[in-house]
């Protein structure tokens, strides 16, 4: 991890669905799950989405959704980790898709940027379970808008995560 870079929390608290049968991923829209509920969860503070003990011997979607608050305009960097075929989502536009994603699950191995206004922003993830083989993912961000001397200080604003 780059000593210089304005790194942030991992992403833990996701509304998290059960496992949802006979949809396909390839032509999922955001939208498209907003009918299934969801439960409010916690993962590890280490990052790790980890739900394979519900997923496993199952095939399907699992569906997570949160947000994040930027108190002010950002340029982050979302870094995402994931060990089957995944979709992601910003305020329901389309962002990383990796369909053919497999195991082993490893943290940063998608990255992209993108830029966001004040306020609060929706962030969905869907995984394909992959037949009971996936375990999960990890989300997490860097700001790429602060300069070394605030990064070094550690008095740049950060953004607040809520599900």
């Amino acid at each position: 991890m780059e000593s210089d870079a304005a790194w942030l929390p991992f992403v833990i608290t996701w509304q998290a669905s059960g496992v949802i049968p006979d949809l396909s991923l390839t032509h999922l829209k955001a939208g498209d799950l907003k009918r299934y509920p969801t439960t409010l969860k916690t993962y590890e503070s280490a990052g790790f989405v980890n739900e394979h003990p519900r997923w496993e011997n199952h095939s399907g979607l699992g569906f997570f959704t949160s947000s994040i608050d930027l108190p002010e305009p950002m340029e982050l960097e979302a870094f995402l980790g994931y060990d089957g075929p995944i979709r992601m989502w910003i305020d329901e536009k389309p962002f990383i898709a990796d369909l053919s994603g497999t195991n082993p699950c490893v943290p940063d191995q998608s990255r992209k940027k993108v830029r966001l206004s004040k306020g609060r922003h929706s962030l969905r993830v869907t995984m394909n379970l992959n037949d009971g083989l996936a375990r999960g993912f990890f989300l997490r961000f860097k700001r790429c808008d602060v300069s070394r001397t605030l990064i070094a200080s550690g008095e740049f604003a950060k953004p607040v995560y809520s599900a």
